[in-house]
């Protein structure tokens, strides 16, 4: 599921401290069963200054390719309850950001 002029599965997502929230598309790496995207980021000192923690939301979507695209109600990790999508913190973004902050040194 892409929103209107979303950057999506080809389109180059890199984001910075002054980029307004959005949808990016995750592309399969591996046969439906693994969906990721690699996304520059750019001015990475005012990036830890603006976000200290990040979050995502996470939709599932079956597509057969038949049928129209539509988003699969999933258990929540956190409430059990049945959901359309999942919120969570990007716990990796601390630290990756710090490796990235190092090695542009």
């Amino acid at each position: 599921m892409t929103a209107k002029n979303s950057p999506g599965g080809s389109s180059p997502a890199s984001r910075s401290a002054s980029c307004k929230p959005g949808w990016i598309e995750l592309v399969d790496l591996g046969n439906g069963e693994i969906f990721g995207r690699r996304i520059p980021l750019r001015d990475l000192d005012k990036l830890r200054q603006t976000y200290p923690k990040v979050y995502r939301l996470l939709v599932w979507e079956f597509d057969d390719g038949v049928t129209p695209p539509g988003a699969i109600a999933v258990q929540h990790p956190a409430s059990g309850e049945r959901v359309w999508l999942v919120d969570e913190e990007v716990r990796e973004w601390p630290g990756e950001l710090e490796r990235a902050l190092k090695k542009a040194k």
